[in-house]
């Protein structure tokens, strides 16, 4: 027969197991959670043009600044808002470049970057060999 102190022993023992058990288990779970990117990042050769982008600005003359809203609907159609009226338009853009038309006109071309996935550069100067006009627009 066991003695009353061998069996508080085991069941000390049993106990023990279990606890490790536990936390091995515990460990694990924590290590596979806090693995994982959760960060959000996204690869900026993978950004869109589609959303609202707001940028501030200058007239040519020096007058300002203006705020300018510029809307990409995944369709193809977008809108400016230049803070005295909204012009909607149609567009096509590549890695690059964003051409814009209305009715069918080409009226613009620009040249454009992104910074991050929620910021874009986008240079206003139209003739090859200007100096470059750059704005900033922010993802809304």
């Amino acid at each position: 027969m066991k003695t009353m102190k061998t069996m508080k022993t085991m069941k000390t023992m049993k106990i023990m197991k279990t606890i490790k058990k536990f936390g091995i288990l515990l460990l694990t779970v924590l290590i596979v959670a806090c693995s994982s990117n959760d960060d959000n990042t996204c690869n900026v050769s993978d950004a869109s043009l589609v959303g609202t982008w707001v940028g501030t600005d200058n007239d040519d003359d020096g007058t300002g600044p203006y705020t300018l809203t510029f809307v990409f609907n995944d369709n193809g159609t977008g809108s400016l808002d230049d803070s005295e009226e909204i012009t909607a338009f149609d567009y096509t853009s590549n890695d690059s470049q964003i051409n814009l038309s209305i009715s069918g006109s080409a009226i613009a071309t620009f040249n454009y970057e992104f910074d991050t996935c929620d910021q874009v550069s986008i240079d206003k100067s139209r003739a090859t060999g200007e100096e470059a006009d750059i704005v900033v627009f922010t993802r809304q």
